[in-house]
């Protein structure tokens, strides 16, 4: 719960900064490059994380390798955190900053769950839905899953729409217990 509020604190301060300086998209493209080195690089990570690194270390590392992509004030709120022992914290700051990010730029990401990859015709036919439905933009990432067995499932971090084969089984399986469970009782 801590963690959560000190993340929401940071992403506001980011936010806030990025909006009054026209750099919202910008800053939120920066961010996402640093989270994806700190998802694809678990060293990396690690590194940043470790106890027995010291913050000045941790600090030139930072600028060593993000200081050119970087806008100098983000990269010093990174130093900030790096200062204060939050960098562990660094990615529920870049959802909550995605957050602010989506709401400000009138976007909604919408994720569909399929047991196969989309092709072009059945992406476009769900954007195209899921446009009518809302008055944002829909981001639309494809997720494949092959354990739904069939369907889909479109999913947002508002609404959850299951018409996936595996979840109509675990409804019919349900039923039936039911109707053992009420012959049984009779």
């Amino acid at each position: 719960m801590r963690k959560n509020k000190i993340a929401a604190a940071y992403a506001n301060a980011i936010f806030h900064f990025a909006k009054a300086h026209g750099l919202v998209e910008e800053i939120g493209e920066q961010f996402g490059q640093l989270i994806q080195a700190w998802t694809d690089y678990p060293l990396l990570r690690k590194f940043f994380l470790s106890q027995a690194i010291t913050r000045e270390e941790k600090t030139a590392k930072l600028e060593s390798i993000f200081a050119p992509s970087l806008h100098p004030a983000f990269r010093s709120v990174i130093r900030f955190m790096i200062r204060w022992n939050h960098i562990g914290i660094l990615p529920l700051v870049y959802k909550s900053f995605s957050h602010l990010q989506d709401s400000y730029l009138n976007i909604h990401r919408v994720r569909i769950i399929s047991s196969f990859p989309l092709d072009e015709q059945y992406y476009q036919r769900f954007q195209t839905l899921l446009s009518k439905v809302f008055t944002q933009n829909i981001i639309l990432t494809p997720i494949v899953d092959p354990q739904i067995l069939g369907g889909f499932i479109i999913n947002s971090d508002s609404f959850h729409i299951d018409c996936s084969i595996k979840h109509e089984l675990e409804l019919l399986r349900k039923r039936f217990y039911l109707l053992l469970n009420m012959g049984v009782k009779n």
